[in-house]
């Protein structure tokens, strides 16, 4: 299964670590993985630990997924390996 986005955000408690953008998230057997583009990247933000990415959507909903690992790679891309959505 795979799910597309346009717009997101990875946050550390009530704090933006980073906007995303052009996201995919992809559910394989060992569970769900991210890659997209980064902006606006606060990188002290996005060494802390809870992290969590947030996708709206066009209800006004919101997803929610725990990060269990992230990976930068390059100047804005990056990837992650993600928990349970909740």
């Amino acid at each position: 299964m795979e799910v597309r986005g346009v717009s997101g955000e990875l946050r550390w408690g009530y704090h933006t670590a980073a906007l995303v953008r052009q996201w995919t998230a992809t559910r394989g057997q060992a569970g769900w993985s991210l890659e997209g583009t980064l902006l606006d990247a606060r990188l002290g933000r996005l060494s802390q630990r809870p992290l969590v990415f947030e996708a709206p959507l066009a209800n006004g909903r919101v997803w929610r997924w725990p990060i269990l690992a992230l990976q930068i790679t390059g100047a804005s891309a990056f990837s992650a390996v993600l928990g349970p959505k909740e």
